[in-house]
């Protein structure tokens, strides 16, 4: 309504107003909480509290009790800028224990492995690996090893390994191949409970762990991981 009635010049008076106030709660709530301009802050740093439940105690995915997160981080000369990360959701046999899973896929332009079987059964056999698009085979391989080489699980002849991908490019010389099929099972081999992880992607120079080393420097994309609690009250109007 604005664009139609008052044109450009409605929209030059609203876009500064927006951004002074913006600019004005944001520079309150840094100064009242007495954050260093040299210091890299999150938004609840600053008052800004996105959503309307609380979230976990380190605002990770590894706030759900017994999910294991680990991560291969590789950086080489000008050229290696890649990794995987390796989520477990709960430290037994996956295969044997598998858990309820689902999926939906909103770009079709992806990569990832093992989405069918997760969406026709409902369930995850396996841990989960997110590293780059010309990693996602070397992923399946790693998953591969790590599951059939599980006690109890002599006799498998079928895996459904899920891999997630992203395109870093941008950033790092991915026709170079790596991460290499070990080095992403030892991100699954390292995986670890109660880890305060943030895969962001490169923010500002700074960079993440595991996949999260695979974005550009906008943060287009990045992996992003944030928990929220709910009550059963919450979850049974939700659902």
């Amino acid at each position: 309504m604005v664009w139609k009635h008052s044109g450009w010049f409605g929209h030059s008076c609203i876009i500064p107003l927006c951004i002074a106030a913006f600019t004005t709660e944001v520079v309150s709530a840094a100064t009242s909480g007495c954050i260093r301009e040299s210091e890299r802050v999150r938004a609840r740093q600053l008052g800004i509290t996105p959503g309307v439940l609380a979230p976990g105690a380190l605002n990770a995915i590894t706030d759900v009790d017994g999910v294991l997160v680990g991560q291969a981080t590789l950086i080489s000369g000008d050229s290696t800028r890649t990794g995987a990360t390796a989520i477990l959701p709960h430290a037994g046999n996956l295969f044997q224990s598998k858990v309820p899973a689902g999926a939906f896929v909103f770009n079709g332009f992806g990569k990832s492995a093992g989405l069918s079987q997760v969406a026709e059964l409902g369930e995850i056999e396996t841990p989960i690996v997110l590293t780059n698009t010309l990693a996602v085979a070397r992923g399946i391989e790693a998953i591969l090893d790590w599951t059939l080489a599980q006690p109890g699980n002599e006799k498998v002849m079928s895996v459904n390994a899920v891999v997630g991908e992203t395109n870093d490019g941008y950033l790092n010389d991915i026709r170079a191949r790596t991460p290499t099929a070990a080095q992403i099972l030892e991100a699954i081999r390292s995986a670890h409970a109660n880890r305060c992880l943030r895969l962001e992607g490169w923010y500002r120079h700074e960079l993440a762990p595991g996949a999260g080393r695979l974005r550009g420097l906008d943060g287009r994309g990045a992996r992003a991981n944030e928990l929220r609690r709910r009550t059963d009250r919450q979850w049974s109007q939700s659902r």
